[in-house]
């Protein structure tokens, strides 16, 4: 339990290089999740930076932002990209040509 110390001693860097690392993930993992994520690490490490704030506060505060920026970002892009004909059938293959007349 020699790490626990350490835990004491959070700067707003930790959580810009966690951001980072994040959006690394995000570019090696398929999906849009993890940008989210990093947002949230943003700016928790710019409330860390403006205020002087407990490590628990920051636990609790990185977990409420993750879950508002993940529900956020998922409105955001479910109105961004709303589901149409052309994408339901996108890799479907010939699937996509059921029902029509081609010559």
């Amino acid at each position: 339990m020699d790490w626990l110390p350490t835990l004491e001693r959070v700067q707003p860097w930790h959580w810009w290089v966690l951001g980072a690392l994040l959006l690394i993930l995000e570019v090696a993992a398929p999906g849009v999740f993890f940008v989210w994520l990093a947002l949230a690490s943003f700016a928790l490490g710019l409330v860390v930076f403006v205020l002087p704030v407990p490590v628990a506060v920051q636990l609790l505060l990185f977990a409420v932002l993750s879950v508002a920026s993940v529900l956020l970002g998922r409105r955001y892009l479910s109105r961004l990209l709303p589901d149409s004909p052309e994408a339901n059938g996108l890799n479907q293959g010939s699937g996509r040509l059921v029902g029509q007349t081609v010559t």
